[in-house]
């Protein structure tokens, strides 16, 4: 790989805090901006996409329009598990449902999602997709402690109202702007395993996660040359600063550092770009998928029952 492309990486967040708040608890639409060359990641610098007021998308919906040739991957579920589209009739393609989900408003969203919460028993009330098997995270339609519901719907529709190329549930030939769907603790499970590294809640193990932050840092940017199973993974080599490197490790949150990890997926999206850009041929289209090694490799039931 010899041209430079830009990469993106976004933590997202259904409720972002003012750009100008002091909060110590910042909710933040973090983005890494990067470039890869010769299977280097060169984290350039990070940009804050927060508005002037709380829940302002502004600054993500225009950067959405960034012009150029480039790839981002974003934290957050593009889509639904294709059983809750089906029992709630919603339209059965992904512009389709994401439109009328757009329709219904926030609270119409939540409500539809919580009655039928309410109309199930213990253990399907919330639905998952083949891709949050495999890789061992959330329903997108969680509204609660960790909303990635909410994500999906302050995310989704926006990307639904931009002409990029959204793999695989909008796939744009004629465009040379991407985004995938990254979900950053995957790459980090590659370098430190299931050990906690961020809360926005600093306590009694706020030092241990420092240490897990700092573990992933020197994982992701070998000074030794050594294949890591890291390097192993991804094939990528990344390179930051030594002051962006300490953003990522003395963040608590995490959000630099997550940003990043999202950037690491969008690139090795990028060198897969000839085979589906890392999304299996078999993908529901209608869901959504994580495009990371451990999804476009692993088979659902391996996923589901192995410690890996």
């Amino acid at each position: 790989m010899n041209d430079a492309m830009r990469i993106y990486g976004l933590d997202f967040t259904s409720a972002p805090s003012s750009g100008s708040s002091a909060a110590k608890r910042l909710k933040r639409l973090m983005l890494a901006v990067c470039t890869l060359e010769n299977g280097v990641l060169r984290v350039d610098s990070f940009e804050r996409l927060n508005g002037t007021f709380t829940g302002d998308f502004s600054k993500f919906e225009a950067w959405l329009h960034t012009k150029g040739e480039w790839i981002a991957g974003l934290d957050f579920p593009f889509g639904q598990p294709a059983q809750l589209i089906d029992d709630l009739n919603w339209p059965k393609t992904w512009t389709g449902y994401v439109g009328w989900v757009s329709e219904l408003g926030k609270n119409g969203f939540e409500d539809a999602i919580n009655k039928y919460r309410e109309e199930k028993p213990q253990g399907q009330k919330e639905l998952r997709r083949e891709t949050d098997y495999i890789a061992r995270c959330a329903s997108p339609m969680k509204l609660y402690f960790v909303p990635v519901g909410k994500m999906f719907f302050q995310g989704a529709p926006r990307l639904l109202h931009s002409g990029l190329s959204i793999h695989p549930v909008r796939v744009v030939a004629s465009e040379n702007r991407h985004v995938i769907e990254a979900y950053p603790k995957l790459v980090a499970r590659c370098c430190i395993g299931n050990k906690p590294y961020k809360n926005d809640n600093p306590g009694p193990n706020s030092a241990s996660m420092t240490e897990q932050r700092r573990k992933i840092i020197d994982t992701i940017c070998p000074i030794d040359g050594n294949r890591t199973p890291f390097f192993s993974t991804y094939n990528i080599k990344v390179q930051m600063s030594p002051e962006l490197k300490n953003e990522c490790v003395n963040d608590q949150s995490g959000d630099y550092l997550d940003s990043v990890l999202c950037a690491i997926q969008a690139a090795w999206s990028y060198t897969m770009r000839e085979r589906n850009y890392g999304v299996p041929e078999e993908a529901n289209v209608l869901e959504g998928w994580i495009c990371d090694p451990k999804t476009f490799a692993g088979s659902l039931t391996e996923s589901c029952f192995s410690g890996a």
